[in-house]
């Protein structure tokens, strides 16, 4: 198995803080060592839910990532209860960030 490198962590942990998730296990997989700094990475895997991956997606074009999407099987939002507002938010941040994009471009 081959080590998550530098920029992958960064990456990953952005990500993750992105959609909410905070855990022992982040950090974990975050530590630096002088290896990990010598390596530059040139691709990123996203992983996050369905409803989310067009707008991570869209940040990682922004930031320069070369990534993939991975988008997860399960949902925390399985009801169109939890979907609704979920994709709502999602939308409307997604829209707002393309707006950003227009208003200040880089």
């Amino acid at each position: 198995m081959k080590k998550i490198r530098t920029r992958n962590k960064v990456i990953l942990l952005l990500l993750l803080l992105t959609v909410g998730y905070i855990g022992k296990n982040v950090f974990d997989i975050c530590s630096f060592s002088t290896e990990d700094q010598r390596q530059k990475a040139d691709v990123a895997i996203i992983v996050s839910d369905s409803l989310h991956m067009k707008r991570a997606m869209l940040l990682a074009e922004d930031a320069g990532i070369n990534a993939y999407s991975s988008p997860t099987p399960t949902s925390r939002y399985v009801s169109l209860r939890t979907k609704i507002p979920f994709l709502a938010r999602e939308t409307f941040y997604y829209i707002g960030y393309k707006w950003y994009r227009v208003v200040f471009p880089k």
